[in-house]
């Protein structure tokens, strides 16, 4: 099962956002398959947030051939073992 499908081309980066964690020290991690890089999360701009908001985190994710992958991303501290939310996302490249 996954919770959203994103389609791009091969070899190009395919963005995504997810919500923030906050200031408490939750941090999106990635997992995919070997043949899928998968960038360092990034603060995007996040509009309408006041002091103290959830920053969003832009991950790009590029599949080196065409296809289907899923990425797994884990929202946790690094300290825990478990997450606190995790989101399995279909990127498809053409």
């Amino acid at each position: 099962m996954v919770d959203e499908v994103v389609k791009g081309r091969k070899g190009e980066p395919i963005g995504i956002t997810l919500p923030g964690g906050g200031s408490m020290g939750y941090l999106w991690t990635a997992e995919a398959a070997g043949d899928v890089a998968v960038s360092e999360g990034i603060v995007a701009q996040s509009e309408g947030r006041g002091l103290g908001g959830r920053p969003d985190v832009r991950f790009d994710v590029t599949l080196s051939r065409a296809g289907t992958r899923v990425v797994v991303f884990r929202l946790k501290r690094p300290w825990e073992k478990r997450a606190t939310e995790t989101r399995r996302i279909r990127f498809e490249a053409s």
